[in-house]
């Protein structure tokens, strides 16, 4: 009887172990099927591609752009539900993970693919905005001093958050921005890890400058003959120099902030034409001042404001992206200044919104 109660319960316990094994093995396939159906990962090959102040000249009436002008040495890179706004995913390139790729327009491309996890099923991934700001300085210890905004950037977990956010930065740093949506029937995914090649999905964003450039592209001094006709005065050290520089900006938009209007000159001289500043539409105005020696005696014209042309005026503002090439001509004291104004696409246009006049008299 005892025998037999011993094998009862030896057979009920091998019949329990096989039936938690089937369980397990049946709970594993569940586990992994679900897996499946859930998890996905998205591939990016990521670019991006140098416009506004970054194009190359069209033709004789466009501009070219400086070394410094059009390069891209490290890159803040944020992915946003487009819908949500909420941050999925950052990433900084550092100088030596983005190449140069030869072409028509300056390509700088980031060196790995960026990997993102989301649902296998399509009606569930999230539409994806991407947003590129090139030129961060890299120094997390150092906004106090106000030479890097990377921490500041890191710190925002929503779209407008970010495009709200100060940079730092010096103007002359040539901070760039960019950003591009593509919605979730516009990229692929895999469930495989390896497959990174196959289905990857490449993203180009167009990136354009912060800062504004001004150039003193030509100074003359003349003054009016007995017969009417001008002679142009030999001139030496002209010094071209700018005042109330903005040294910050918002990632999308201008800063307010006049406390960040530098009134320190910045000034330049043959060797070194444009200077660089924020865009500035406070009532602190940015201005220049051209500075030369005249017969032995030291010269500077009087306050020269920078306009741009808006909705059909020039209004004494600096824009973003923008290039202003000015022509200084000083005729018996009376200053006239010229404004090649190359907008947006930095292309120029021979007409009155990019061309335009103006005289300031003593």
């Amino acid at each position: 009887m005892k025998l037999k109660n011993i094998l009862s319960g030896v057979v009920f316990l091998i019949m329990m172990i096989s039936c938690s094994m089937e369980d397990e093995v049946v709970l594993n396939d569940i586990d992994k099927e679900i897996q499946n159906n859930v998890e996905a990962y998205a591939y990016f090959d990521l670019n991006l591609v140098g416009k506004g102040s970054m194009t190359k000249a069209a033709n004789s009436e466009d501009e070219a752009p400086i070394a410094e002008e059009s390069s891209v040495n490290n890159c803040y890179l944020a992915i946003f539900n487009t819908d949500s706004k909420l941050l999925l995913n950052s990433f900084y390139y550092v100088n030596g993970t983005i190449k140069s790729v030869e072409g028509e327009e300056p390509i700088y491309a980031l060196d790995s693919h960026f990997q993102m996890k989301v649902s296998k099923v399509e009606n569930e991934r999230p539409n994806l905005t991407f947003v590129a700001i090139a030129n961060i300085n890299y120094d997390n210890q150092s906004v106090d001093q106000g030479v890097s905004s990377l921490a500041t950037l890191k710190a925002c977990d929503t779209y407008d958050k970010l495009m709200a956010a100060t940079i730092y930065e010096n103007p002359t740093v040539l901070v760039k921005k960019g950003e591009i949506s593509i919605t979730k029937s516009q990229y692929e995914t895999s469930s495989l890890v390896s497959e990174h090649d196959s289905y990857c999905t490449k993203v180009i964003i167009p990136v354009y400058q912060r800062s504004a450039a001004v150039e003193l592209s030509s100074f003359i001094v003349r003054r009016t003959k007995s017969d009417g006709a001008y002679e142009t005065l030999s001139t030496t050290d002209v010094k071209f120099n700018l005042y109330n520089v903005n040294l910050r900006t918002k990632v999308k938009t201008a800063s307010d902030d006049i406390d960040s209007i530098e009134e320190t000159v910045y000034n330049a001289s043959d060797s070194d034409k444009r200077l660089y500043t924020y865009e500035n539409m406070t009532d602190k105005k940015t201005y220049m001042k051209v500075s030369y020696t005249l017969n032995g005696n030291r010269e500077t014209t009087r306050a020269l404001y920078i306009k741009t042309p808006v909705n059909g005026q020039n209004v004494e503002e600096v824009l973003a992206n923008h290039l202003y090439k000015l022509t200084v001509t000083v005729t018996n004291g009376t200053v006239n200044v010229g404004i090649k104004c190359y907008t947006k696409d930095w292309n120029y246009t021979n007409d009155a919104d990019h061309n335009f006049e103006f005289i300031y008299k003593d």
